[in-house]
């Protein structure tokens, strides 16, 4: 009899080896690994990237308000100083929208044409408003109008020291900023320089967020007021005797 022609199909039909059953399995655990640490890197490298920029805003918002807090027009006349803090009402330093109001010598010009006049102290505020741009994720995770660090000019001061000049926004996403004045002894969340003189010192504390909104970071700076002397009263005739 002729022998039977093997089938090619039924030659081919095998299972896996226990060897290539490992193989496979050390393979896809291998895979699984590297996708793993690659979701881990770039997830760090996001959080990284969300802390810097939080704090250098943050950071930055501080320095701005310090340096015009530096220059502030000091004159033994308070009729020609201004140095105002305003509280806010709130009392956590993230959600606190306090005020800051001087006269401070910028040397800076407000309006590019060299044909408006400019005095030598501008007004110059301070605050928390309205930014532009997209909404933005707060932590838990809800859309919020963007806010930013508002600075409002003024290169002619007048008698109204809280509105005209120029607004613009400074530094985005600033949430909060913080105000306090010192007289010496203690910080006080309210200050008028019509009423209290200059302060010995202006601490401001800002809080600023990502643009994911994952992360807020807080920056602080205490900046010195050299004040005015008073005027030294001589000693009246009947004290003298």
């Amino acid at each position: 009899m002729n022998a039977q022609p093997s089938n090619p199909a039924r030659r081919h039909r095998r299972g896996f080896t226990l060897v290539e059953l490992i193989a496979a399995s050390v393979i896809v655990a291998m895979i699984g690994g590297a996708t793993t640490l690659v979701i881990f890197r770039m997830g760090r490298t996001q959080r990284a990237a969300a802390n810097q920029e939080a704090y250098s805003r943050a950071d930055f918002a501080a320095e701005l308000m310090a340096r015009d807090v530096l220059t502030v027009n000091r004159d033994p006349n308070l009729t020609f100083a201004r140095l105002s803090v305003r509280h806010g009402g709130q009392a956590q330093p993230e959600a606190a929208r306090d005020e800051l109001t001087m006269l401070s010598v910028t040397g800076r010009r407000v309006r590019p044409n060299p044909s408006h006049n400019e005095g030598p102290a501008h007004e110059v505020q301070y605050r928390v408003g309205t930014g532009s741009g997209p909404a933005v994720l707060s932590v838990s995770g809800v859309a919020e109008t963007p806010t930013a660090l508002l600075r409002r000019e003024d290169p002619n001061a007048d008698e109204y020291l809280d509105a005209g000049g120029v607004v613009t926004p400074v530094v985005p996403g600033v949430v909060g900023v913080r105000i306090q004045a010192f007289d010496g002894t203690s910080w006080f969340d309210d200050w008028d320089t019509d009423s209290d003189g200059y302060p010995h010192a202006v601490r401001v504390t800002v809080t600023a967020r990502s643009d994911d909104g994952s992360v807020t970071r807080v920056s602080r700076r205490t900046i010195a007021v050299d004040r005015v002397p008073l005027p030294v009263t001589p000693p009246s005739t009947e004290a003298a005797e």
